[in-house]
């Protein structure tokens, strides 16, 4: 037999569908309490056996969880979509148990759904990171691995967030202004006939492409390194080691020296491509 709770509903729904379980049976009592069933100090054998007297004695296919709720295996799923979602959670999920909302009850949550859906998915709308010191002081990194972890298919970005995620990349391919002078991305990526570029593809089958309307755009940054050009300076004028569609100015020099640069890229990339690049850049007299 089986008490939960004293019996009560839980047996009631057995016996409806085929069992014969006496309530508090105590000369068949297989646990007693519902604190230890939780904690799995049984190491399984409660839920085997009534799995096992229910398989055997009924024509339901019992799925018993963590949370000791059965559920008929055989009935379908719904085809419905279900979208659970939290917003403005500003990393005040606890994670001590008994102190309120925790990730990992937001993904028992959707696996409860997952048993009666087919279709359900997790998403957070927003403002999960910001909020205390436990998400800035790696930058959300810990917040996000507990995200990942409970099962959380996509979560929205926030202006910050989105402007972080901006201010790194750019970082990751232009100079910091106040270090080094540039115009930022000099030259425009041409688009080329596309028997031009099978031409090319023919002697550089590596060459990165991209379709475009009136033929193939190739990156002008990809012809400039392939010329020799990235990390080179020239005098007080080079080519930026992180990005060859960069030129710098390594300090004092005239925008003449700038635009003498560009021409002489703009003229290499030409004999060795037999492609124009253009200037992205303003010139100013």
């Amino acid at each position: 037999n089986y008490r939960y709770n004293g019996g009560g509903d839980y047996v009631n729904y057995l016996n409806a569908h085929g069992c014969d379980f006496t309530p508090n049976d105590p000369a068949r009592i297989i646990y007693s309490t519902q604190f230890n069933m939780l904690n799995g100090e049984d190491e399984g054998q409660a839920r085997t056996l009534l799995t096992r007297y229910i398989e055997k004695n009924s024509p339901i296919t019992p799925e018993i969880t963590s949370t000791w709720k059965l559920v008929d295996g055989t009935t379908p799923k719904s085809d419905d979509i279900v979208i659970l979602y939290t917003n403005d959670v500003h990393t005040y999920i606890d994670n001590a148990a008994g102190k309120g909302l925790r990730y990992s009850d937001v993904a028992g949550y959707r696996n409860e759904l997952e048993r009666d859906y087919n279709n359900v998915l997790l998403v957070d709308a927003g403002d999960h990171v910001q909020g205390t010191a436990y998400g800035g002081m790696d930058e959300g990194a810990t917040i996000v691995k507990l995200m990942e972890a409970a099962g959380y298919d996509l979560a929205t970005l926030t202006a910050r967030e989105l402007r972080n995620i901006i201010i790194d990349i750019r970082r990751s391919k232009l100079p910091e202004p106040s270090e080094v002078g540039s115009a930022g991305s000099f030259f425009m990526n041409p688009v080329v006939p596309r028997p031009q570029f099978e031409a090319l593809q023919q002697h550089y089958p590596d060459m990165p492409h991209y379709d475009a309307p009136g033929g193939v755009k190739i990156p002008a940054g990809w012809m400039i390194e392939q010329c020799g050009w990235k990390g080179r300076t020239v005098g007080r004028v080079g080519v930026y080691d992180k990005q060859a569609l960069v030129l710098i100015n390594a300090g004092g020099a005239t925008g003449r020296e700038v635009y003498n640069l560009a021409q002489t890229i703009a003229d290499d990339v030409q004999a060795k491509f037999g492609i124009e690049i253009t200037p992205e850049a303003n010139f100013v007299e």
